[in-house]
């Protein structure tokens, strides 16, 4: 029989695909998952061809797994025959099961405390800012979309899901919804598209992650001040090193509103802002709201915050941005 790669051909062939296979967007929203059994042909030089549907799930799975196994690369060793190389027909699934949304929680996002590392992107914090700023093309909306994804212990990108921007006073009118509606489809698909990650790790072991990113949709190229999503060495504020650190001390300085009449014991805000080279935060904005109140005062903590040193890439200072949960809680 052929054999795709050293090693265990089964597991290299399955991991490929494990790692390459893009779960379609539409199919992850309907929650549809299952195994698509591919029929390929492996030929005399080890390319593959021929690639058909055996036993499909639906229209975008079907799509995908003929797509990721058409773009194998040729095997390493071709069938053969009484010594003679042969064209050899192979069959394989091609599995889509989705992530339990229940395993992560909001305290996840980017903060990983028991974790030996966290997730990297294959092209480094440069490669991924290149990536998460999208050209928008002549006619295109334009704007920044946060998407929530999944890093699963295999490095793949699961279940992407917008985060519909707020849209403050008033109600958006109809040609606002169909430009915000284009946005986020567009950010889940960029996000849907990326690359294996390097996982995390816990005691050795990959495990999952859970992560919100901005895809940002602009004419306009990244310079080398657009923030970066992370650095060698993150910003020192009041002598703390780490996210952890960080939504530590903004939960311990914020104040629980007094006027937050009839609020919830523990109310959590989501947000963003920038930590630029020159050690100043900016750009504070609100993704998910606990209401006006908690909304002010989680910006005001996030625009006092200490900062001593701003963060640090192949020893140059550089801006790093961050999103965080800040939760206030009635004591």
């Amino acid at each position: 029989m052929p054999r795709f790669r050293a090693g265990n051909a089964q597991d290299s062939l399955m991991s490929y695909l494990a790692q390459h296979m893009i779960y379609p967007v539409e199919a992850q929203r309907e929650q549809i998952k299952g195994k698509v059994y591919v029929s390929f042909v492996v030929g005399q030089t080890g390319k593959v061809s021929a690639a058909r549907i055996l036993k499909g799930v639906h229209p975008s799975l079907d799509a995908e797994a003929v797509r990721v196994v058409s773009s194998m690369p040729a095997w390493e060793l071709p069938g053969r025959h009484n010594g003679n190389v042969v064209a050899v027909a192979y069959t394989v699934p091609v599995s889509f099961q989705l992530e339990d949304p229940d395993k992560y929680s909001l305290n996840q996002l980017l903060l990983h405390p028991h974790q030996e590392t966290v997730c990297r992107f294959p092209d480094g914090p440069v490669g991924l800012r290149q990536y998460l700023n999208q050209p928008a093309g002549p006619g295109q909306p334009q704007g920044m979309v946060f998407v929530r994804f999944y890093i699963t212990p295999e490095g793949r990108v699961a279940k992407p899901h917008a985060i519909p921007p707020l849209n403050g006073e008033g109600k958006p009118n109809a040609a606002l919804r169909a430009a915000t509606k284009a946005l986020c489809a567009a950010a889940e698909k960029c996000i849907a598209a990326m690359p294996a990650w390097t996982p995390a790790t816990v005691d050795g072991s990959p495990r999952a992650s859970t992560y919100i990113l901005p895809v940002q949709f602009s004419s306009q190229l990244p310079t080398a001040d657009t923030p970066l999503p992370y650095a060698d060495q993150g910003p020192v504020i009041d002598n703390l090193t780490t996210d952890v650190e960080l939504v530590r001390y903004l939960e311990k300085s914020v104040q629980y509103p007094a006027l937050a009449v009839g609020a919830r014991a523990q109310e959590t805000v989501l947000a963003y802002f920038v930590v630029n080279s020159r050690g100043q935060v900016e750009q504070p904005v609100v993704l998910q709201s606990a209401g006006p109140l908690f909304d002010t005062e989680a910006l005001r903590a996030i625009r006092a915050l200490p900062v001593q040193r701003p963060a640090q890439l192949a020893g140059q200072p550089v801006s790093v941005f961050f999103v965080v949960p800040v939760t206030f809680e009635l004591r």
